[in-house]
C-alpha cells in the first residue's frame, strides 16, 4: 500500500553482489544440513553492511515518489488545446423537457424498465396516472413484505408496460444535435481538470472543466469571462502533485479526486498506493486522504509540482 516498496526493491538489488549471493547460499546450505524449518539459521542471514536499516529508513523518509502525469492530452500538447481522450459524457441519453411535479421543475426525461425502478424514480414518473398507480403498488408491496422489483414486474406484465418515462433535473447538461432535428442531452462525464484562480480581491476560487468541454475547440472556462481581472493559479488534474503545508510542514500530496461540485480537492500522500475505491470497498485499507477547499490550499501556500525520476521536486508554472 506504499509506493516506496519499489525503492526498497532497488536497494536490495543495489546491495546484491556475487559475494552476498555466495554468503546466502552457504547460510542456506547450513540450514538444510541442520534440517531447519526455515531458509537460514536464526541470525545467520548476512546483512549487506552495518547500519543499513537506519540508512534505508532515512532515505525513505526523504524520498518523494515520482508519478507520471496523465492529463488526457496528445503528446506535447498544451492544456488548452483540443483533446480526444476520456469519456465525454455519461451513457444515458435524455430528452429535453420543461415539466413540474409537486412544485419541482424537471428539464430531462429518459426511459427505464419498469421492474428496475426504485421509490424515488417512481415519484418522478412523467405520466400522472401511472405514477399514482405505482406509488400505491409500492406502498402495498412494502406492507405485504413483497419485493418491489417483483411487484413492478407483475404490474408490467399485466398491463403491457415494459418501460416508463422518468423525469430528472440536471443543471450541467450538454446538448448534442445532428441530422434532421435529432437532439439529445447528456450529463457530462468526469472532470478533466479544475482551474484554480485568484479573484481581483486575491481569494482563491475554482472551476471544474469536464472532459466534454475540454474536447470542444476554442473552449474557455466561464471564470475567465466573469472575472476578467482574475489570475490563473494552477490547473489540477487527477494524479497531479501538490506541495503544501497542511499542518505538518511542507509536503507533497497526490490529487486523488477532483470534487468540483464541493469546491475542493481530495489529496493523499505522494507515497499512498491505494485509492478511494479500494478504501470504500475495504474499511481496513490504510489508504488515507484529506479533503481541502481552495481557500485552505491558499492558506497552505499550495503549488503544483512535478517530481523527476531522481526524486527532485520542481514547481509547475501554468499559463
Amino acid at each position: 500500500k506504499d509506493h516506496r516498496h519499489h525503492a526498497i526493491d532497488a536497494f536490495v538489488v543495489a546491495c546484491t553482489d556475487r559475494g552476498l549471493l555466495n554468503r546466502i547460499a552457504r547460510a542456506s546450505g547450513r540450514a538444510e544440513e541442520l534440517d531447519l524449518d526455515r531458509l537460514y539459521p536464526k541470525g545467520d542471514f548476512p546483512e549487506p553492511y552495518d547500519g543499513f536499516r537506519d540508512d534505508l529508513a532515512t532515505q525513505l523518509e526523504a524520498l518523494v515518489v515520482s508519478h507520471k502525469p496523465d492529463h488526457g492530452l496528445p503528446p506535447g500538447a498544451r492544456d488548452n488545446v483540443h483533446v480526444t481522450s476520456g469519456q465525454l459524457h455519461e451513457e444515458t441519453a435524455y430528452g429535453l423537457v420543461d415539466e413540474e411535479i409537486d412544485g419541482k421543475r424537471y428539464n430531462l426525461v429518459t426511459r427505464k424498465p419498469i421492474h428496475s425502478l426504485n421509490k424515488n424514480e417512481i415519484a418522478r414518473i412523467r405520466d400522472n396516472d401511472l405514477r399514482s398507480a405505482l406509488q400505491q403498488l409500492a406502498y402495498e408491496a412494502e406492507g405485504a413484505g413483497k419485493k418491489l422489483e417483483e411487484a413492478l414486474a407483475e404490474y408490467g406484465r399485466a398491463h403491457g408496460v415494459r418501460r416508463v418515462r422518468i423525469l430528472k433535473t440536471e443543471k450541467s447538461v450538454r446538448v448534442v444535435r445532428h441530422g434532421d432535428g435529432f437532439e439529445k442531452a447528456y450529463a457530462p462525464g468526469d472532470n478533466h481538470r479544475i482551474e484554480i484562480f485568484a479573484t481581483e480581491k486575491g481569494d482563491w476560487r475554482g472551476e471544474g472543466v469536464t472532459v466534454f468541454d475540454a474536447n470542444q475547440p476554442g473552449f474557455e472556462p466561464a471564470w475567465r469571462r466573469k472575472n476578467p481581472g482574475a489570475k490563473l493559479i494552477m490547473r489540477v488534474h487527477n494524479g497531479d502533485l501538490i506541495e503544501a503545508d497542511l499542518g505538518a510542514g511542507r509536503r507533497v500530496y497526490r490529487t486523488c479526486m477532483l470534487d468540483a461540485a464541493a469546491n475542493r480537492l481530495k489529496l493523499a500522500g505522494h507515497n499512498e498506493a491505494g485509492s478511494l475505491a479500494s478504501r470504500h470497498n475495504d474499511s481496513q485499507d490504510p489508504f488515507r486522504y484529506e479533503m481541502k477547499a481552495y481557500s485552505r490550499l491558499q492558506k497552505a501556500g499550495a503549488r503544483r509540482v512535478k517530481v523527476d525520476v531522481l526524486g527532485r521536486v520542481h514547481p509547475v508554472e501554468d499559463f
